[in-house]
């Protein structure tokens, strides 16, 4: 499945959730690849959307299904997500 639909889902979803949320400017990443030992550079995607806590409390089981989901979709080695900032790598995604 292409990013951008999963881009569309994640603004959706976090609009539904907090009111709104923002695609940033396109950014670049580097991580390194444990398998191979190598540096990988690409382009990466970033949602961000700010979340009172009773909204969040709410739909928590969303939230938590929408990475995995997303991981699984586009094949992703980790997705990330911040929460409270708290930063969280998804290595293994739900079923």
């Amino acid at each position: 499945m292409d990013l951008e639909v999963w881009v569309e889902r994640s603004l959706e979803f976090l609009s539904q959730v907090g009111g709104g949320a923002t695609r940033m400017p396109p950014a670049r990443g580097a991580w390194r690849n444990p398998l191979r030992g190598t540096l990988i550079i690409e382009d990466v995607t970033l949602v961000y959307s700010f979340v009172d806590g009773d909204a969040f409390s709410a739909r928590v089981a969303d939230l938590r299904r929408l990475p995995h989901a997303m991981g699984r979709a586009l094949d992703q080695g980790e997705v990330a997500i911040e929460v409270n900032e708290n930063f969280c790598k998804i290595l293994v995604f739900d079923p």
